[in-house]
């Protein structure tokens, strides 16, 4: 029987086709229940949500459907095309093909469905992007995350440091609306990540007078999710 689980699984732990030519399911997503066929171990793999709707004793599993109507057509895509390509986009071009909101609307969605391996791609992307957006991300996006995440979120932390370390506060990207100050942007802020700016900050004041690096530039992967589907696999599992 262990034979028959692990044969579904590639010597890197992805699916092998040998797994994705068997079971097609469909997703209705949407208020419309827009169609989606993808198939059942690619889900499975990488989404705990859909290994336990599919896999356990749910009426998903024996119909072969799941029906997400509160989800959006446009982000299921983008889990879709990452799930069968591992890319968001083209990543090759030149123009930002995402923008921050976007990448974090998708974070959001692979949180919500348990896909770990997205919600760590689009941490890379965020960081990629960072750099053509002023050095931080702009404060609706930070607004964006702290309404939509727990307090520890990885997602949160990552915000926080990029703050803390690569702020220039006379360059920020919002403060070119006329009439905006940088007091009057930090004063909208939630709490919780002024907070986590200003412990950062205290934390780091030993440190300034030597050649500090940020944690991002130490190592990115503090903010990744763990993926347990590399850990433990599942596919092929009655």
């Amino acid at each position: 029987m262990a034979a028959a689980r692990t044969r579904f699984l590639s010597k890197r732990g992805s699916p092998s086709f040998y797994a994705t030519h068997r079971t097609m399911i469909t997703i209705k997503v949407g208020p419309k229940a827009h169609p989606f066929m993808i198939h059942k171990e690619l889900l499975c793999h990488y989404s705990s949500y859909f290994r336990a709707a599919l896999m356990g004793s749910f009426r998903e599993a024996a119909e072969g459907i799941v029906t997400l109507p509160d989800d959006e057509v446009e982000m299921f895509e983008y889990f879709m095309h990452w799930l069968y390509t591992k890319k968001l986009a083209d990543e090759e071009a030149d123009e930002l093909p995402l923008g921050s909101n976007e990448l974090i609307e998708i974070y959001l969605f692979a949180d919500k469905r348990g896909v770990p391996s997205l919600m760590n791609k689009v941490v890379d992307m965020i960081m990629a992007t960072v750099p053509f957006v002023g050095g931080v991300p702009a404060f609706n996006a930070v607004d964006l995350v702290y309404e939509n995440t727990a307090s520890n979120s990885l997602l949160r932390k990552l915000f926080v440091d990029l703050y803390a370390y690569d702020i220039d506060v006379d360059t920020l990207p919002d403060l070119s609306k006329p009439g905006t100050t940088t007091e009057s942007l930090f004063l909208g802020r939630p709490k919780e990540f002024l907070v986590g700016i200003a412990l950062a900050n205290v934390r780091r004041l030993p440190f300034r007078l030597r050649d500090e690096k940020a944690p991002f530039e130490l190592d990115i992967s503090q903010y990744y999710e763990q993926d347990l589907c590399l850990l433990s696999p599942v596919l092929g599992t009655p």
